[in-house]
């Protein structure tokens, strides 16, 4: 059975570092799920070098008019 599974938006570098652990537990414990992690377009080039993140979706945030 595939399984998508989605981390949301993480908010700065320390964020991101303090859940690594568990997005790849959830990596290793659901090996042919699809990893996407959803934030910030600036976390992309950060996020590419994780191999257990599979995709990444650019959410730009909340914008006040």
């Amino acid at each position: 059975m595939m399984h998508k599974i989605a981390v949301f938006r993480t908010l700065q570098l320390g964020d991101m570092l303090c859940a690594m652990p568990a997005i790849a537990t959830m990596k290793y414990n659901y090996p042919k799920s699809t990893l996407y992690f959803i934030g910030l377009p600036h976390m992309e080039p950060f996020i590419k070098r994780f191999d257990y993140l599979d995709k990444f979706v650019a959410f730009p945030g909340h914008c006040l008019i």
